[in-house]
């Protein structure tokens, strides 16, 4: 068994450990050196499942975790759904006492079961129980395949402890193990990209909104290659890191009202994309705006319509589109990108190229509107410039440094808010961090200068951002 996890190359395994599998955790340690996957003790299996999950959004490579039986994998549940709906390869093994005639008495017992993979089968893509170290082999390189194949997603396999401390019993055919080879993403069907380019090419205002589309970083230069064709404006739901927010075409949601051509690439929610729904309405009914015009054309790609569970609504509210892609986005954006580049006559060039200048000096006046004096986004104020001799003095550059720190967290925290629509939460708590390490009153009702936290005690060492702060107002640190 630790050999066949071994050839998949997966470098960690959080897990709180358990009985139920100590059988696979001794040999993982002593057969396998506690490497390759190396062991991460943790204190409970949400919290596993969940490094599991964040380590696949920073690396693009799954981990492996052990749950104990029934109560292990209960634990692990929420943390299981949580990667199902965000679309995440997580591999989870719970160990299971299946022989009742050999098992312990009293809680080992109670914590087995004849299906522990029934508590997660409606959101995992794929389970299996083997009963032989080469059903095993064969199932684990599957259940690998299947859960990085996208549309990703967690996968469970049910270990028997039996069969984890049982000799290796060949019966006559010798154990090997399944070479993995990666699946090829599915692509859109060559008819539906060469539609779904002829009305993109064909549009006046084109919107593009991606969600999960970028799966590596290969994916981000094609969504900018392909809004750069296009000159469409991009808006970005922020399931992945689709799209620079600092680029002149990335746009906020309101302007998805204007478009006569939206194509929709890997969203969790379409339907609300395009949609307006008011909750507790009037007499206490909810009801729904529509977004767009009626004409509107609408294109999906989205590899989740590949999925077939039913009993979690987390496919959200059907909505009917005109060109409809099951479909992996990023496998299938460089043939989008071609026959979009084929499918724009030589008349539509121009009124394309001006349809970009035009979205780059709106971009470019909006980032200039918001610098304002400088103290934000845009350019430095007269006092942070160098001096006519091109140097900055040490005062100079430790508040240049600060305020670009500053400047640098607010752009990764605050998304593209549209003129005149409510700031977000990450916004209004960057305000409201910048007022009490600004002026203010601090909690016995006095008023400090700007170059001191209105906190009353001084932490200084534990927190950096109270010493930028002084800088930034010449206070001393």
């Amino acid at each position: 068994m630790v050999d066949v996890i071994k050839t998949l190359d997966i470098k960690y395994m959080p897990c709180n450990p358990a009985s139920s599998f100590r059988g696979l955790h001794e040999s993982l340690i002593d057969y396998g050196g506690n490497k390759q996957p190396e062991f991460l003790t943790c204190m409970h299996e949400e919290s596993a499942v969940g490094m599991a999950h964040g380590y696949f959004k920073v690396a693009g490579k799954p981990l492996l975790t052990l749950c104990h039986g029934t109560v292990g994998l209960q634990h692990a549940s929420m943390a299981i759904y949580n990667a199902w709906c965000d679309r995440v390869p997580v591999l989870v093994v719970g160990g299971n006492d299946l022989d009742a005639a050999h098992r312990p008495p009293g809680v080992p017992t109670i914590h087995s079961a004849q299906d522990i993979n029934a508590l997660v089968r409606d959101f995992t893509k794929w389970d299996d129980t083997p009963v032989s170290a080469q059903h095993f082999a064969q199932s684990f390189v599957r259940m690998y395949k299947i859960a990085t194949t996208p549309p990703f997603g967690p996968v469970m396999m049910s270990l028997d402890a039996g069969l984890q401390q049982e000799p290796i019993r060949e019966n006559g055919e010798k154990l090997y193990i399944p070479r993995f080879v990666p699946s090829s993403p599915p692509q859109g069907d060559s008819g539906a990209v060469k539609e779904a380019a002829r009305l993109l090419a064909s549009a006046e205002r084109p919107v593009i909104v991606v969600d999960r589309a970028a799966r590596t970083p290969n994916g981000i230069k094609l969504l900018v290659e392909l809004a750069e064709a296009l000159q469409a404006p991009v808006v970005d739901m922020g399931g992945r890191m689709n799209f620079p927010k600092t680029h002149n075409l990335s746009r906020p949601a309101n302007i998805i009202g204007q478009s006569d051509v939206i194509i929709g690439m890997e969203l969790s929610d379409f339907w609300g994309v395009v949609n307006s729904y008011t909750d507790n309405g009037d007499n206490g009914v909810g009801f729904n705006e529509s977004k767009i015009k009626p004409s509107t054309k609408l294109i999906s790609i989205n590899s989740v319509d590949l999925n077939t569970k039913s009993n979690y609504q987390d496919f959200q509210r059907f909505l009917s589109v005109d060109v409809s892609m099951p479909a992996d986005a990023e496998a299938t954006l460089p043939a989008l990108i071609e026959a979009v580049k084929s499918a724009i006559p030589d008349e539509r060039r121009a009124a394309i190229a001006k349809r970009g200048e035009t979205i780059r000096k709106a971009h470019a006046e909006a980032r200039e509107n918001e610098a304002g004096s400088g103290d934000r986004l845009g350019r430095e104020p007269d006092q942070y410039r160098p001096s006519g001799d091109g140097n900055l003095g040490a005062d100079q550059g430790s508040r240049l440094v600060a305020r670009f720190v500053r400047r640098k967290c607010q752009r990764l925290a605050e998304p593209v808010v549209a003129d005149g629509a409510a700031p977000s939460l990450a916004g209004r708590l960057w305000r409201l961090w910048d007022r009490l390490w600004g002026a203010g009153v601090d909690w016995r009702g006095s008023c400090q200068p700007r170059s001191r936290p209105l906190l009353c005690f001084d932490p200084i060492r534990r927190r950096p951002h109270v010493r930028a702060g002084r800088a930034l107002d010449g206070g001393t640190t």
